[in-house]
């Protein structure tokens, strides 16, 4: 029992290093300049990685491989690097998507399928579901509200209904 009494001792005379209080420590992270240039590097990144994974939307679901190799990296080191700034790939491509989506039934006047497609979704209903999860509304009522909102009027006239005698 001595030498953890020994060790004991050490540790309790030991002179605290100045600055490793808690508050020392978030002071140093808030008002240090390095790392809100690191923070906004970071912001950078994820902004570059949800671009590329914009543009290749409508290839289809976008492999992370793929995003990596557009970006002259590794899949590994383009999770880590995304893992560092607190964000995941899986909630780029969804945020891509969502902000996507958003835009095309704002702006245009294709059919929610075709804009389920340019998103890479293999079948419209997927799309329907997700963009209800994402807005609580389903993509029709999403483009009436936007066209409302906006004073363009209706959106693009829908298409006529074949009967079945045709």
């Amino acid at each position: 029992m001595e030498w953890q009494d020994t060790i004991g001792h050490i540790v309790q005379d030991r002179p605290r290093r100045r600055g490793t209080d808690t508050v020392s420590r978030r002071r140093a992270i808030t008002e240090s300049p390095g790392l809100s240039r690191k923070a906004d590097a970071e912001r950078d990144f994820g902004r570059q990685v949800r671009t590329i994974v914009t543009r290749l939307l409508p290839e289809g679901p976008p492999d992370i491989r793929a995003v990596a190799a557009v970006m002259r990296t590794s899949a590994r080191t383009l999770q880590r690097r995304l893992h560092e700034a607190g964000l995941t790939y899986a909630g780029l491509v969804q945020d891509a998507r969502r902000e996507a989506a958003s835009r095309l039934l704002a702006t245009s006047d294709q059919t929610v399928g075709d804009v389920a497609r340019l998103l890479g979704y293999s079948d419209p209903a997927h799309f329907a579901r997700a963009f209800q999860r994402w807005t609580g509304l389903t993509p029709r009522e999403f483009r009436r509200r936007e066209h409302g909102a906006n004073g363009v009027g209706s959106p693009a006239s829908p298409r006529p209904r074949r009967s079945l005698t045709e």
